[in-house]
């Protein structure tokens, strides 16, 4: 889990394969403290977890900052998906 950091101008291309929770393009979890920023993904992100949140640039995001990031590509799981981020929690985005 990244837990109160910054990710800045980082990018991931290909594919990300999870069989545990919380899967993302760029980060699986991410806590109140946490910036992203001027990121991408260009991945197709799978999980076979149930019960799971899987995003094409965040799986769960607990808080903190995603500003000027985006995800393009393919998301699959059984639950909880999204484009961006499967299941966020006070997230601020710009």
């Amino acid at each position: 889990a990244q837990t109160g950091g910054r990710i800045l101008g980082c990018f991931v291309t290909g594919r990300v394969e999870s069989t545990v929770q919380n899967a993302g393009g760029l980060v699986g979890e991410s806590d109140p403290n946490s910036i992203i920023a001027a990121s991408y993904t260009n991945a197709e992100v799978r999980s076979s977890q149930n019960r799971n949140y899987t995003g094409g640039l965040v799986g769960y995001s607990n808080g903190g900052q995603v500003i000027a990031s985006y995800a393009i590509g393919p998301v699959t799981e059984n639950e909880s998906v999204g484009g961006l981020v499967g299941n966020f929690g006070g997230t601020r985005f710009c």
